[in-house]
């Protein structure tokens, strides 16, 4: 699938990237890994990669970037959490396309870990449509200023709803509605 931009309110943008990273696979989220082992739902779901970047641009600015690979397992129930972060923005690495009105960094810094971590647990806990597997948070931006930790929350979010999806389903107008949903 291609790019899909969402406009969000007046001032804010999301872009997803589904099975497609348009060049942000160089915005890695770091070395360092953080992983919870929980119970999926048994799925013959192909792997994927979703990325999606948020950025709202007005009297209050937000920014984010976070990106999984999903990877499958048949005929198990086992769902591998893994979060890869860094300690500070070890990466100098400039995402220069980004939708951060300020410059954004290639990370996701451990300030933001437990953000991800807790928010992806929460929604498997309760969603029970997320299949078994492995589900890698590897591709992340930070801005040094307009990043926070809600703003990962939202992104995992929209990142585990996309994933539930049956590939045929989806579409354009699947993705305006999990976006502006969460947002």
């Amino acid at each position: 699938m291609a790019q899909q931009i969402v406009r969000v309110g007046n001032f804010g943008l999301v872009k997803v990237w589904i099975d497609d990273d348009f060049g942000v696979s160089n915005v890695k989220a770091g070395e360092k890994c953080s992983s919870q082992r929980v119970r999926g739902m048994i799925s013959d779901k192909e792997n994927t990669k979703i990325i999606i970047e948020y950025g709202l641009n007005g009297n209050v600015s937000s920014y984010g970037l976070l990106g999984i690979e999903y990877l499958s397992a048949i005929n198990n129930d086992i769902l591998d959490v893994n979060v890869f972060y860094q300690s500070q923005n070890e990466d100098k690495t400039v995402f220069k396309e980004s939708l951060s009105m300020d410059k954004a960094n290639a990370g996701l810094l451990e300030e933001y870990l437990e953000f991800v971590l807790e928010e992806s647990l929460e929604i498997i806990q309760t969603n029970k449509s997320i299949p078994a597997g492995q589900i890698n948070f590897l591709y992340a931006a930070n801005s040094p200023v307009y990043s926070s930790g809600n703003v990962y929350k939202k992104i995992v979010r929209i990142l585990l709803e996309i994933l539930c999806l049956n590939k045929k389903h989806i579409d354009e107008i699947a993705i305006i509605d999990i976006v502006k949903r969460n947002i």
